[in-house]
């Protein structure tokens, strides 16, 4: 039988204590022999889930997605720049329709997790809070049944946007929620015309929403500053037409 031996020492610099668990090897057999044995569990394989960086903490956070099963994930992790490391949370939000959607609302400091409930088509909002999970709103008036919609957090008006997605075919109706509520945009002319496959990010130097999307075969650029769509015209070169792409605003470089 292996015989096991547990080490602790300390480091000074970040206060943490670390533990060391390690195999010796019986009599006759090699150093070589020795195995690790890992103390936090790995992060999983999954796709589609949810993350958004935590500026404040240097972390980004990350939950749920699809693990290829009909569970899926519904954990939550937390990236601290060299490794991810899972947090046990006391509450966990409901399994969501495409998993949810995050954003950070920059004027609360705050994380917010978007998505349509799997059981009822309920509509909610999770905060949270730096250690665990809190929902703090819910509607049904919402599209049912709604994934793959992209959303954002404008801080000018204090309000999250949320376009696009599927809802039982493709959706294209745009939702904004603030203090009072939801409340759905009236579609007016200009507005985009692909809500599949759409990418937005909040551009703060011009303090409008951006949205990326594919029209008649190229790649189009659209511009909500909380009253109006206005589509972007622009030379080439564009790229490839895609979808399910990602965008961010690059601050430092107000692009």
């Amino acid at each position: 039988m292996k015989r096991r031996k547990t080490s602790f020492f300390f480091n000074p610099l970040p206060w943490l204590v670390l533990v060391v668990i390690f195999h010796m090897p019986p009599p006759g057999h090699a150093a070589s022999d020795m195995e690790w044995i890992r103390l936090t569990r790995p992060l999983t394989p999954r796709s589609n889930s949810s993350i958004c960086a935590i500026p404040a903490a240097g972390t980004i956070l990350l939950f749920g997605g699809d693990n290829g099963t009909e569970s899926n994930c519904s954990d939550t992790w937390e990236w601290d720049g060299t490794r991810w490391n899972p947090i046990d949370t006391d509450h966990v939000p409901d399994a969501m329709w495409g998993h949810g959607t995050m954003v950070r609302d920059d004027t609360l400091d705050r994380v917010l997790l978007l998505g349509c409930r799997f059981a009822d088509s309920m509509f909610q909002i999770w905060e949270w809070t730096g250690t665990d999970w809190t929902l703090i709103d819910e509607d049904a008036g919402l599209p049912a049944e709604w994934y793959l919609f992209d959303a954002v957090y404008d801080s000018a008006r204090q309000t999250v946007c949320v376009f696009g997605g599927y809802s039982g075919g493709e959706c294209r109706e745009l939702w904004e929620w603030h203090a009072g509520g939801w409340s759905r945009v009236s579609e007016t002319s200009p507005w985009p015309a692909d809500g599949l496959g759409i990418a937005m990010a909040y551009h703060s130097g011009l303090q409008k929403t951006m949205l990326v999307c594919e029209d008649q075969g190229r790649m189009e650029v659209w511009y909500w500053d909380g009253t109006l769509w206005e589509k972007q015209e622009f030379e080439p070169p564009r790229p490839p037409v895609r979808n399910w792409m990602e965008i961010a605003y690059d601050p430092d470089r107000d692009r």
